[in-house]
């Protein structure tokens, strides 16, 4: 399935249509509305509980290209850390002795409490 807009995929298809096919389409609004209500069908949801959640391969890496998921700490670990990052922030984060912050702490239905890092 095609993560591309609604819109782009119905201006995609309409090149290979003709134009008496593409007359005796539905308003184009209702064919965005129903691209957008099959894919709602189709997704998996939010996990329930930590352990089901899974990162994506298309997750993993950078618009670039770049590895970005570094590391989990399993589903079984109750205490569950999902370490994402590249490779420049690290060499950024050691190149100091010392970090200070004032990270965002997050409350969510899986986790007591997160403490993100952003660089």
């Amino acid at each position: 399935m095609s993560n591309d807009a609604p819109r782009a995929l119905i201006r995609e298809f309409q090149l290979s249509q003709s134009d008496n096919c593409i007359g005796n389409w539905p308003n184009k609004n209702a064919i965005r509305q129903q691209i957008l209500r099959t894919r709602n069908v189709n997704a998996k949801g939010n996990p329930k509980c930590l352990e089901d959640v899974d990162i994506p391969e298309d997750l993993r890496l950078t618009y670039k290209n770049s590895k970005f998921f570094y590391g989990d700490s399993g589903k079984n670990d109750k205490n569950r850390i999902i370490f994402f990052t590249t490779e420049q922030n690290l060499k950024l984060l050691s190149s100091y002795h010392d970090w200070y912050c004032d990270g965002t702490l997050i409350f969510h239905q899986l986790c007591l409490n997160k403490f993100i890092l952003f660089i």
